[in-house]
């Protein structure tokens, strides 16, 4: 994704003792989910030995090997270091870069997969997938009760008898195209849900279990962030319109799209391989999840896991891939439409040689395929920030004046780097001069790789 968007992690060593109590403190808050009770319940914990008793207000874990415990930093991505961001220009004096007052927009954005899977090997149970992402799929069952997320439920508008589900559609996000893009937006800040969040100075103002307020309050933030907009388009409108445009400017999304995309064979077909690996280790299930984990644990690049060659299985099953999905390419221009999933016989042939060609990966390909599965995976479930704020009226000057003699950009805009946020501008367009620069930074969290446990009892 680029150094630029995902910090290396910072660790930290802490005492049992404060372990313990943050997990205390996560534990009586209720907002663990019911679904993942188990994986905060120490007495289940095989990993480590460890015991946990009640010390008045405090909990303490007792690790028999150890009493100190690794633990990774996060930063607060809310947040610019905007003193950075002024560096390459620096101030004639200290006084006319008024950076005393935090003054910060950010917005959580948790993209979701950006496309509709295409592999022969889709139970044919569930061939909606051909013609619907994962998440409109999602959707539809969240509102009918069939599937629970972690962070609750639809929200149900007054009158309505069934769950409000969420018009939002990944695709419109990962199109490269502003309008869509604008689209998507609208659609996240109208239902939330757990895939947006907006924070004001460090306190979040939009999500799904903050309640509606007063105007007063996004008025408020409208003249702090978006002062040239106040009066012509609400904080809503705004948050669209500048967010959009950093979007548009950065390659995230399209770098996000690629590593989403090296999936071809679908939760389905994962399963089916997933079975076949355990059968290769003789029932093991511990042995296969520790081949897939280990595999995973060397991947730098993606050219790390598609650079194996020599492999006769996985060249079968992937070229037999590759003809269906031209396959389908095809009917998708003579149709002008996506129909595949009316053409029962070429999806049940497809399946049929496709599970039968499973049969025939070694143990390596095996891996190498679930490997890349959960890599793709890994790149549809994280979360970016997107975090700007107005450059005050000074520095505004100052840059233009750099840019000027610099032959800088005309815009006034740039990219942001590994080392500082990046800058840009709001114009009335048609060539007129900008009328607003904002210092951002677009940063990537929970993008750690998926275990392999999860491909257990699927």
């Amino acid at each position: 994704l680029g150094p630029q968007y995902v910090d290396i992690p910072q660790r930290a060593t802490i005492s049992n003792e404060f372990a313990a109590y943050l997990w205390r403190v996560a534990v009586i808050s209720g907002r663990i989910a019911e679904n993942r009770a188990n994986d905060w319940d120490c007495s289940k914990n095989e990993e480590v030995n460890t015991i946990a008793c009640s010390n008045g207000d405090q909990t303490l874990f007792h690790d028999k090997s150890n009493d100190r415990i690794e633990a990774k930093l996060l930063s607060d991505y809310t947040k610019i270091s905007i003193p950075a961001a002024c560096s390459a220009y620096p101030p004639p004096t200290p006084a006319a870069y008024p950076l005393t007052k935090e003054n910060f927009l950010s917005v959580e954005i948790k993209p979701k997969a950006g496309y509709i899977s295409c592999s022969p090997l889709i139970d044919p149970k569930r061939r909606i997938k051909f013609v619907q992402t994962k998440y409109w799929i999602h959707q539809r069952l969240m509102a009918k009760g069939h599937l629970k997320k972690g962070w609750g439920s639809l929200r149900r508008d007054d009158g309505e008898r069934e769950a409000v589900v969420s018009s939002y559609n990944p695709l419109g996000l990962f199109s490269s195209d502003k309008n869509r893009i604008q689209r998507a937006l609208r659609c996240l800040l109208e239902h939330p849900q757990n895939n947006m969040r907006v924070w004001h100075d460090g306190k979040i103002v939009i999500g799904h279990e903050v309640p509606n307020t007063s105007s007063s309050r996004p008025n408020s933030i409208l003249r702090d962030i978006f002062p040239q907009m106040a009066g012509i388009i609400d904080l809503q409108g705004a948050i669209v319109h500048t967010v959009s445009e950093i979007l548009v400017k950065e390659p995230l999304l399209s770098r996000l799209y690629a590593g989403q995309t090296l999936d071809f064979i679908d939760t389905d077909g994962a399963t089916l391989i997933w079975n076949h690996l355990v059968q290769l280790c003789d029932g093991d299930l511990d042995r296969a999840e520790t081949l897939v984990d280990q595999y995973q644990g060397r991947i730098q690049t993606i050219d790390d896991i598609m650079k194996d060659e020599n492999r006769n299985g996985l060249s079968a099953l992937c070229d037999r891939i590759a003809s269906f999905q031209e396959e389908v390419q095809n009917i998708h221009v003579r149709e002008k439409k996506k129909k595949v999933i009316d053409d029962e016989s070429l999806l049940d042939k497809a399946y049929r040689e496709t599970s039968e060609l499973v049969g025939h990966l070694n143990k390596e390909e095996s891996v190498q395929l679930l490997a890349t599965r959960l890599l793709s995976l890994s790149m549809c479930d994280l979360s970016f920030f997107v975090t700007l704020s107005p450059v005050p009226t000074p520095i505004t000057t100052s840059i233009q004046s750099a840019e000027r003699s610099s032959n800088a950009s005309s815009s006034g805009t740039y990219s942001q780097t590994e080392d500082s946020p990046g800058c840009l501008a709001i114009s009335h367009g048609g060539g007129s001069s900008a009328i607003a620069k904002y210092f951002y930074n677009v940063k990537v969290v929970d993008c750690d790789m998926k275990p392999c446990r999860k491909l257990r009892n699927r």
